[in-house]
């Protein structure tokens, strides 16, 4: 017992010594600008447990910390939100050093609101207990629907479930909507379009996020309001479809690349299908403009052709399109969706396909061109004959005029690079022959591969036509090698699906993205994928299935030239395929296994047989193979090394147990395909690697801010730095931006750890992007977290921007590097960047010219109200405009050649004129507004035969902000929130755009159209006016008129004459 009684005493002796630990230390309560320092604001003294208690402090929206004095140092709490409710105590993260950045807040309080507040030492869990009457938080719709542009409320209460409805009816363009909470605004951190179908907005952000309407909206929109989670739902109302009509041309190479010709112009009824009927042969590259550059505030579309007849996805890019050679009478359908997927078909669909003479054979050897005597210098041959016997071969056997000749075409060496060599024909041939043996040396043999089945001693005597091949079109498509026995002959050459102008125009639109845009993989014997969530697989692994080639394809999504794939290897055998081409966008509805496969080998990404690295590591052929080393014998792929990927061999990557151990000790490994290319990206990679790690940064910004820069611009640096000028600079003259802004920012970049990396044997760095612009390049230091990354002078394109990271990865063996995907994430400014005010225009058809081609006239539109003042006093800014029609928009000056003809004009008449007529520095600053003249709007031979025209003008606040794309970006301190210090040296900066657009349109109606030469001159006593002669397009004659048709003036009397 009294054992019993001294363990008791015991007890109680140490659970009072642990209650008393934590008692009687002085602990503070920082509120305000007081949190994160040195101050002892609203001290107590702690009781047991660390129990401290403050009574009635008025923290309302302000953050907090607690600091305490433990003895030896302060220790700060706080970084958490703390919610008001006696069942839930939050525990507060404790931090060694005071800073702002760390306060707590209290969920849902009321600026000015009071709070009791208990907190444990011990346990650094926290209660807040609001103190007096609960504050009512006011909710309201708000939206400027039919009030003139001006925002009012509409209350959501319990009174109506927090719900309101507004009725639209179709002409509500420009309608916002957003929330007021306590009088303060609230927009939607995922803003977008409300086109009909349910919605659901997160209301959180408190500048932007305007919920905007789709145009045509018709009916009941409801507004429902969950003011637990500060949600939105929009429901209800349909879209009208509003046919808005764009006028498209063809342009490229075949009329100098001419934006708007006539001829070329696509015709539509429903502003969606438009086609064109080519009055002429066309070749060469080509692409669809709206009449002009996307540089001048056009449209461009390009894309990747597949073949004729066939669908291909068209949009906005500095490519071009190449369909080879197109006949007059070829009928291109283009179905444009403005805010979609647009889609381009050339050939066939209402018009003849082309039908060229096909005098060139193509063989793709793959690898198997190698095994021939003089390995990689062996020259093949190509005979050609008459399976009929009615006609003699075309050469002789390995003679030297049957030698095939090397592909060199558009930069590009095709036979070292694909090994595809080409052997030329007439047309004659075509009608003489109608078969072909591919051969080379091997051994003290030939290695033949023929378009048709010979005798198995190998001469021109046939059993009969492979049946794969289309013998009707022998010459059409690109060969390849293929094995089969078909009585006792082993080696054809099969036709692929692609004709050599079809596999040019993808590898050449490639090469201008700079990397592949596709990769397909094939998988057996084990291999398995997962999909994926975010960046991490998930669910249960999936094998391929079905036949290989025609259902076992798997796309990989593409991220800028790199691919990515989680992966896994369940038997001793498991193997893969990968090619950048895809048959079946090429074969028919039933295509033929054999030539599907020769299809799918024209883009290999099979291992590189000659690769040695530096530390004399090579890749591992299996020593069991029937040919070891050679492209049917298997290549071991080893785990965490990246090997370069050759484009002809065939050989199939092999995930052998040993390395990709089959159990669950790891769940899955990434397969990483890198197809960089020198010639259009920064980098030359062209890799495969499979890794034991997630190679997948994220990353996000955490501030942000932009100032004016330090300095003004010299003229010559402005000139050199800016990489996109104003839209209406064209016409008006180059503004060179001298005052200019910079942005900052800080960042944090989550990543596979550093130590797992090194054990793959990896070197890792980073580059950051904004909006896709480069921006900088990030070291990582051992030991040191990717926290508040300094990005400084950063690009911007609007307020909200795309950041972006990707992690390039260097073997430390092979010495060779892939790039990861781009974790991206948006963020807001914390400036406003204000756009330009909303504006009345008014325009007026104006016969320009008279076009002797089409014997009609040509029609701009003159524009008054134009009025794009910049108004954001803390930042440079400049004012730009572009309008949806005509060719360019000229504002208009007493020099403007539309001003000669047409003298009741207005002009920008106080800005001045002298020689460099840099209108928008004047614009800027001039409280006037400014004429314009739209040139080519639109051809007719009468008035009468003009239709109203909806016009549609974007205003543009443009901010210039200088970055540096190749700067060595630091960690730890996080980025300056003060931008706009000097830069010494600007070399390697250059200067982007960050523009906010209000769109203003407007309707043209020919009722008061100026539609013919008597109209445009001003009534003048004809008996004392001089005498003027005009050319036929309106345009006065200086001096005395050559001889031909005139039109003459005196005074207000017009007429035609001529003059012999």
């Amino acid at each position: 017992m009294k054992k019993l009684l001294l363990l008791l005493v015991g007890a109680i002796v140490a659970f009072a010594a642990h209650a008393d630990e934590w008692s009687g230390k002085y602990v503070s309560f920082q509120i305000g600008n007081d949190a994160g320092t040195g101050s002892t604001a609203n001290e107590v003294q702690s009781q047991d447990y660390g129990k401290c208690e403050w009574k009635e402090l008025e923290i309302g929206t302000n953050g907090f910390q607690i600091k305490y004095w433990d003895g030896s140092k302060n220790i700060w709490y706080g970084g958490v939100e703390v919610t008001q409710s006696a069942s839930n105590w939050p525990k507060l993260n404790s931090y060694n050093s005071g800073n702002a950045t760390n306060n707590a807040t209290i969920k849902n309080a009321k600026a000015g609101q009071k709070f009791n507040v208990t907190f444990y030492l011990n346990s650094s869990a926290i209660y807040v207990e609001p103190v007096g009457t609960p504050v009512t938080t006011t909710y309201e719709l708000w939206s400027n629907f039919r009030n003139n542009g001006e925002f009012k409320g509409y209350a959501l209460d319990e009174a109506n479930n927090y719900s309101y409805t507004l009725t639209f009816d179709g002409t509500e363009s420009g309608t916002k909507a957003g929330l007021h909470v306590d009088g303060a605004w609230r927009g939607a951190a995922n803003a977008s379009d409300y086109d009909g179908n349910t919605k659901t907005y997160n209301m959180t952000t408190t500048s932007g996020g305007d919920i905007t309407f789709a145009e045509g909206l018709k009916g009941a929109v409801k507004f429902v309001l969950n003011v637990a989670d500060n949600t939105l739902t929009v429901s209800g109302g349909t879209i009208e479809q509003v046919v808005t009509m764009t006028d498209f041309y063809l342009t490229g190479d075949f009329n100098d690349w001419k934006t708007a010709e006539s001829d070329y112009k696509f015709t539509s009824t429903d502003g969606i299908n438009y086609t064109l009927t080519l009055p002429e042969a066309v070749s060469g590259n080509i692409k669809i403009t709206s009449g002009k550059w996307s540089s001048n505030g056009g449209i461009e579309l390009t894309g990747t052709f597949v073949k004729l007849g066939e669908a291909f996805n068209v949009g906005a890019g500095s490519g071009n399109i190449n369909a080879g050679n197109l006949p007059a009478g070829t009928v291109i359908t283009l179905k444009y969706v403005k805010d979609g997927q647009s889609t381009l078909i050339i050939g066939k669909n209402g018009g003849d396909e082309p039908t060229p003479k096909y005098t060139t054979l193509y063989m793709h050897f793959k690898y198997d061109l190698e095994k021939g005597a003089d390995g990689a210098n062996t020259i093949p041959y190509c005979h050609v004959y008459d399976t009929t016997k009615q006609n003699a071969s075309k050469g002789t056997w390995a003679s030297e005029g049957e030698k095939m000749s090397k592909v060199e075409d558009y930069g590009v060496d095709l036979t070292e690079k694909y090994s595809i060599w080409k052997f030329e024909l007439t047309e004659e041939d075509l009608e003489k022959y109608n078969a072909a043996v591919f051969y080379f040396h091997y051994g003290n043999d030939w290695m033949r591969y023929s378009t048709v089945t010979l005798h198995a001693g190998g001469s021109d005597t046939e059993y009969g036509n492979v049946t794969e091949n289309d013998q009707n079109n022998w010459t059409k498509y690109i060969y390849a090698t293929y094995s089969k026995d078909v009585n006792g002959q082993k080696e054809f050459a099969i036709q692929s699906y692609l004709t050599y102008d079809e596999f040019k125009a993808r590898d050449m639109a490639d090469i201008a993205n700079g990397g592949r845009q596709e990769i397909y993989l094939l998988g057996w014997d084990g291999m398995q994928y997962f999909k994926e969530n975010g960046n991490e697989p998930t669910g249960d692994a999936i094998g391929f299935p079905g036949d290989l080639i025609k259902d076992n394809l798997l796309t990989v999504e593409n991220d800028h030239g790199c691919f990515f794939l989680p992966i896994k290897s369940t038997s001793d055998n498991a193997r893969f395929k990968i090619s950048w081409i895809n048959p079946k966008a090429y074969a028919p509805a039933e295509p033929n296994s054999s030539r599907m496969w020769a299809t799918y080998d024209l883009g290999l990404c099979g291992v590189n047989k000659d690769f040695k690295s530096t530390s004399g590591w090579t890749p591992d052929y299996a020593s069991n193979s029937t040919d070891a080393g050679k492209p049917n014998g298997k290549v071991w792929f080893t785990q965490n090394k990246s090997v370069p990927y050759m484009n002809y061999n065939q050989a199939d990557w092999v995930m052998k147990s040993s390395t990709f151990p089959t159990n669950n000790t790891q769940k899955n490994y990434w397969l990483i395909v890198d197809t960089h290319t020198s010639l259009n990206s920064p980098w030359a990679c062209q890799t495969a690697t499979i890794t034991s790690f997630n190679p997948q940064p994220s990353i996000k910004v955490t501030k942000s801010a932009i100032a004016k820069h330090g300095e003004t611009l010299t003229d010559e640096v402005a000139e050199d730095l800016h990489v996109d000028h104003l839209y209406g600079s064209e016409p008006n003259g180059h503004v060179l931006m001298t005052n200019v802004n910079s942005a900052n920012a800080s960042a944090d970049i989550t990543v596979t750890p550093l130590d797992q990396v090194n054990t793959a044997n990896f070197d890792r760095s980073y580059y950051v992007y904004m909006n896709d612009v480069m921006t900088g390049h990030v070291d990582e230091v051992p030991g040191k977290e990717l926290k508040n990354v300094s990005i400084e002078n950063m690009p911007l394109a609007s307020m909200a921007n795309e950041v972006s990271v990707r992690a390039e990865y260097e073997d430390k063996d092979t010495k060779l590097t892939f790039h990861s995907r781009t974790g991206k994430s948006e963020f807001t400014l914390s400036e406003t960047l204000v756009a330009p005010n909303e504006i009345t225009l008014e325009g007026q058809f104006v016969a320009e010219r008279f076009n002797e081609e089409t014997n009609k006239w040509v029609y701009g539109i003159y524009v008054k109200g134009l009025d794009i003042q910049y108004v954001k006093e803390n930042l440079h800014g400049y004012s730009d405009f572009s309008f949806d029609c005509g060719s360019s928009a000229e504002l208009i000056h007493g020099k403007s050649d539309i001003k000669k003809t047409y003298k009741e004009i207005e002009t920008c008449s106080n800005w001045g004129l002298g020689e460099d007529w840099s209108s928008y520095l004047r614009l800027a600053a001039s409280s006037n507004t400014a004429p314009v003249f739209i040139h080519d709007v639109v051809e007719a031979a009468d008035v009468k035969d003009l239709d109203s025209k909806t016009v549609t003008c974007t205003l543009y606040a443009v901010y210039p902000v200088i970055y540096n794309p190749n700067a060595t970006l630091t960690y730890g301190t996080g980025a300056s929130l003060t931008p706009g210090n000097a830069i010494g040296s600007y070399e390697g900066f250059k200067v982007a755009n960050a523009r906010m657009a209000t769109p203003v349109t407007f309707i043209v109606n020919p009722n008061n159209a100026v539609s013919s030469v008597e109209d445009i001159f001003d009534e003048i006593d004809a008996d004392n006016a001089p005498v003027e002669y005009y050319t036929i397009s309106g345009v006065r004659v200086m001096g005395q008129p050559v001889p031909g048709l005139y039109i003459r003036r005196q005074g207000d009397k017009v007429s035609k004459v001529v003059i012999r």
